[in-house]
């Protein structure tokens, strides 16, 4: 009976749900390519407890004390001060979206939109999304947009003279002879673009609108919502009903998984760029079914290639809104929660609720005909890990091992205790294997793991 031993590695490249079996998880100890897993939930590639990238449990948020709203559309500082545009004029928010850290550093959302005024032309009414991109107040309404003058946000006179190219002007986004959609999402890039997006186009505003270019980037693709994008400083990132899709100024859009059917953008989807992490937050709002609504949460570690991770929240936790803010001297990715409070995730903290991974399938035996005999597992979590529950399943097949793992009955368990763990003989047959660690609460990192496999005969019936 010949006997082989296998590394369980981190599955370093996610979550994939419509990703082949076979391909999921190397066939020998030799080999160290990257694989998926087939579902998570609450974990990342970075341990908790410790900065290494070895897998763990998603850090807990904290709340950040010290923000005040005057009840009147603001957010203030604990000194009171009142939100300014960058000219200096006081505006006001028809919603709570101007918010301030407790160190009192400004943190504007610019999706919110506020009460335009005019001192000079007519101001547009009814808009329904605003931004600020190249000192220019910019507003939508329907297919039309509309900019106020360059460093004054309450110049709204369109006749000026054609020759100031810094006046007030206005356009559309829909193709010759089309009625066109209606604009959902302004998205800035830095001062070098202005992407303009409907729910099924997107075009992009190259330079300053009164004297530079808008083309049509797509007529296939869109943005969900005012909220469902981000900048990460080189690349935009935006959902739509196909998926996440990536952009940058001069290039075409770039759907980054299509592994991932329930990863789509819906009108309440937002999203926040983790400048610390290099990730996204990507909170996709699923429509209501009568009167039960369900929600699709996932953080995005960015890099080579982008790894996929599902999130869950407590309903009172799950954010409403993201920004960027300064806390504790750190630029990090704060988020307003459905209570009213701002959070931020922190590694001090333990994930609310149970974090789970799945590893493999992984083939236990020597071949897809062949049977196997899963006779023990040696692993290795953190020393300052929680305690967890391992649970494994074998099939004939890797796809019958997944389900069989997926719904989560029956299966061989065994608990696991920080460092070192004395070998388990989960003592099991079957062709594949699924090997599922679960914590219902606290932190914990995987360290290494090696499963000891026998390979029998024929598979038989």
């Amino acid at each position: 009976m010949r006997t082989t031993a296998k590394q369980i590695l981190w599955p370093v490249r996610g979550v994939e749900e419509i990703a082949a079996y076979h391909d999921a998880t190397p066939d020998t100890a030799s080999q160290t390519r990257t694989y998926a897993a087939p579902f998570a939930l609450n974990v990342r590639t970075r341990g908790a407890i410790e900065q290494r990238e070895r897998g763990g449990s998603r850090p807990g948020m904290k709340t950040v004390t010290g923000v005040t709203s005057d009840g009147g559309g603001r957010w203030l500082w604990s000194n009171g001060s009142a939100v300014q545009w960058p000219d200096g004029k006081n505006i006001s928010f028809e919603t709570d979206k101007t918010y301030y850290a407790p160190d009192g550093s400004r943190v504007i959302d610019l999706h919110a939109v506020p009460r335009i005024t005019a001192s000079v032309g007519n101001a547009p009414e009814a808009v329904t999304i605003a931004t600020i991109y190249r000192a220019r107040l910019f507003a939508a309404k329907g297919t039309d947009w509309f900019c106020s003058r360059l460093g004054d946000t309450e110049d709204w006179d369109y006749g000026a003279d054609v020759g100031d190219v810094t006046r007030a002007c206005a356009g559309n986004v829909a193709l010759a002879g089309r009625k066109g959609d209606a604009i959902t999402a302004f998205m800035p890039v830095n001062d070098a673009a202005l992407y303009i997006a409907t729910a099924r186009s997107l075009w992009c505003l190259a330079g300053d609108p009164c004297s530079g270019e808008l083309s049509c980037v797509s007529t296939e693709i869109g943005v969900s919502g005012a909220a469902a994008w981000c900048f990460t400083g080189s690349r935009l990132y935006f959902l739509c009903d196909k998926g996440l899709f990536s952009v940058a100024p001069g290039e075409r859009p770039v759907l980054l998984s299509s592994a991932i059917p329930r990863l789509r953008g819906y009108e309440g989807s937002f999203m926040g760029h983790d400048p610390e992490e290099d990730a996204l937050h990507v909170f996709t709002d699923v429509p209501a079914t009568g009167n039960t609504s369900v929600a699709s949460d996932w953080y995005v570690e960015l890099g080579e290639r982008p790894s996929f991770w599902p999130t869950s929240f407590t309903l009172s936790a799950r954010p409403v809104s993201a920004c960027r803010m300064t806390v504790d001297g750190v630029d990090k990715a704060a988020f307003l929660c459905a209570d009213g409070a701002w959070r931020v995730f922190d590694r001090s903290v333990a994930c609310e609720g149970a974090s789970r991974v799945a590893f493999g399938p992984f083939r236990v035996s020597a071949s897809d005909d062949a049977d196997g005999f899963l006779a023990e597992l040696h692993t290795t979590l953190a020393e300052q890990s929680a305690n967890m529950t391992a649970k494994i399943w074998t099939a004939h097949s890797a796809e019958r091992a997944t389900k069989l793992a997926v719904a989560g009955t029956g299966g061989t368990s065994f608990t696991f205790v920080a460092g070192w763990n004395a070998v388990w003989r989960p003592r099991v047959r079957g062709a594949w294997a699924v090997l599922v660690l679960e914590c219902e609460t606290g932190k914990w990192s995987f360290e290494a793991m090696r499963a000891i496999c026998k390979h029998l005969g024929r598979l038989r019936p």
